[in-house]
């Protein structure tokens, strides 16, 4: 932190999307769809991306779908420092090669990840309604060809949300990135906003009986390591 201010920044330029997710948030969220006005982004950046090292341009929903996202990109480029680095998280779907090239050879941006949970179209398709995986597939091609071209040190990475539908694909996503130039896969399990999502998770809730069962040990702390 510089001066007491945070050394990065999430904005989520968006809340709308083109794919319909089976686990996003959006199937128990009541709330308008809205870009963020361009004005008050210049605001936000000529106050605050100076003392910046990191800016991360991501939410709930998808940041290309925000009709003014290059120059968003270009403003930002713009006010951080040299080192400031711009993340952005996205589905893959909008990233055409044209606006790959502008991003990575024009404006200078330093990560990019795709969300992919499956590398199978009919699996993707239950998961992220409204996906291709084809198109996805090409467009995360067409950045890392420009990787060597890169205004800045360029990576590329995917991202997967773990459930009981794909865990078993993690291979084949592992694979995928390799052959495609990716530098980082990142994994998180899946935060459950329905039921029908809960009975997907990988993992298990800490329940009322195990903490009863507990708690005659926990009074003793460290001293049972």
């Amino acid at each position: 932190m510089s001066d007491g201010f945070p050394e990065a920044l999430q904005i989520e330029v968006t809340n709308k999307c083109n794919f319909n997710c089976q686990m996003c948030i959006r199937h128990v969220w009541n709330t308008k769809l809205l870009d963020m006005d361009i004005t008050l982004y210049r605001k936000i950046a000529e106050t605050c991306f100076p003392k910046l090292r990191r800016l991360v341009l991501y939410g709930f929903g998808e940041p290309f779908a925000h009709p003014q996202i290059l120059e968003m990109l270009r403003v930002a480029r713009k006010n951080l420092p040299e080192n400031g680095e711009v993340i952005i998280s996205t589905n893959g779907s909008l990233i055409t090669p044209k606006i790959a090239v502008k991003i990575v050879k024009g404006i200078g941006v330093d990560s990019i990840s795709f969300s992919i949970d499956a590398v199978n179209q009919a699996k993707l398709s239950c998961i992220r309604e409204g996906s291709d995986f084809r198109l996805i597939a090409e467009n995360l091609r067409g950045l890392a060809k420009n990787k060597d071209k890169a205004k800045r040190d360029f990576k590329l990475g995917l991202e997967i949300v773990i459930m009981k539908d794909n865990f078993l694909d993690i291979p084949d996503l592992v694979r995928f990135a390799v052959t495609n130039n990716v530098d980082y896969i990142i994994a998180s399990h899946v935060v459950p906003y329905t039921k029908e999502i809960f009975a997907k998770t990988m993992y298990l809730t800490l329940s009322k009986p195990a903490i009863e069962i507990l708690k005659p040990s926990l009074r003793y702390g460290w001293s049972l390591i």
